[in-house]
């Protein structure tokens, strides 16, 4: 069970920078809480799962869907534009 907690607390992160880079402050706060609670106690876990879960596939559908759009990469999708 651990590496699923793990994997999502990754992909958590990650949304947590594509929230904050679209400025939805809210979503970034609710990852961030359940995240700590999560790793504070292991009863939060699937508390967290349940909480970030969706959260996290939105930010996921979200980069795809300006992946897809811009056709220059994931970089762009986070706001943080094309390499030089």
């Amino acid at each position: 069970m651990a590496i699923f907690f793990e994997g999502l607390l990754i992909l958590g992160a990650m949304s947590v920078v594509w929230y904050v880079s679209r400025g939805r402050y809210t979503e970034s706060l609710v990852l961030m809480m359940w995240a700590h609670a999560g790793l504070l106690a292991a009863r939060n876990v699937p508390l967290f799962a349940v909480v970030a879960a969706p959260l996290v596939a939105t930010a996921v559908a979200g980069v795809a869907h300006a992946t897809a759009r811009s056709g220059s990469g994931v970089l762009v999708a986070f706001g943080l534009g094309p390499l030089q």
